[in-house]
């Protein structure tokens, strides 16, 4: 299941810049992973990319649970999805990520604001074994 995220607030267009798209699984089980990646799209919400000569700063990305481990790429455009060790249950963790700084190539700047995911939970997987209580 992917979500699509989209909250900016300030719809003022400038050229090549826009909203950021994050796209993230739901569940994840207690011994699986998840890939998050970003994409800027512009007001339309249709791909966009950056304006020749211009960067974008690395955006950070937040955990609202210490049961959801997030390790961003360099570039800040993805980050690895992952339980804690050991792993807790956990229902409706989020992530947040951003704000980021578009510098457009004259020096101007934009300032993507931040976005929050919708409910992302940490699962138990299928039956793996026996446990016994004493």
């Amino acid at each position: 299941m992917t979500q699509v995220i989209d909250e900016r607030k300030d719809p003022t267009p400038i050229a090549g810049a826009g909203k950021l798209k994050a796209s993230v699984d739901f569940d994840i089980l207690d011994n699986g992973t998840a890939q998050a990646t970003l994409t800027l799209v512009d007001a339309a919400g249709l791909p966009a990319t950056l304006p020749t000569g211009s960067t974008l700063s690395v955006p950070p990305w937040v955990s609202s649970s210490t049961a959801l481990v997030v390790t961003p790429a360099a570039d800040g455009m993805s980050a690895l999805l992952a339980p804690a060790v050991p792993p807790v249950l956990v229902t409706d963790a989020t992530i947040t990520i951003g704000p980021a700084t578009l510098t457009n190539a004259d020096g101007s700047t934009v300032t993507i604001p931040a976005i929050v995911s919708q409910g992302i939970d940490i699962i138990g997987g299928g039956p793996a074994g026996f446990q016994v209580s004493l």
